[in-house]
């Protein structure tokens, strides 16, 4: 079991996990990096929505999408200098975005197999 603790610790889940980027809690750094901690808080809360039947309509899920590809967008492309705070935020908001077109689509291929 600690043979495979310690294989399975180094999984990053596609994140960089730029140490600065990389919120801290309790003096620990996190292997994730702010948006992508934040994405999968939003992937969480679209779960959740699905499960009580109440996803937003699909311009929302765009426009969620849209703020965080921004916010990358001008970090990467502009050298505009982000935040961990700012990082986080629009984390949630896209992950719940791209959430949503998941759980969407999830939920369109359940009601096909079962009617």
């Amino acid at each position: 079991m600690v043979k495979m603790w310690s294989q399975i610790k180094h999984i990053n889940l596609g994140c960089h996990g730029i140490p600065e980027r990389c919120l801290t809690i309790n003096g620990k750094r996190m292997r994730l990096c702010a948006r992508c901690f934040g994405s999968n808080l939003g992937h969480i809360f679209a779960i959740l929505l699905f499960i009580v039947g109440q996803l937003p309509p699909w311009y929302y899920s765009v426009a969620c999408v849209g703020i965080m590809l921004i916010d990358w967008s001008l970090q990467t492309y502009f050298n505009m200098i982000s935040n961990n705070a700012r990082r986080l935020i629009t984390g949630i908001v896209g992950g719940f975005g791209m959430g949503c077109f998941i759980w969407e689509g999830i939920g369109k291929i359940l009601s096909l197999i079962i009617s």
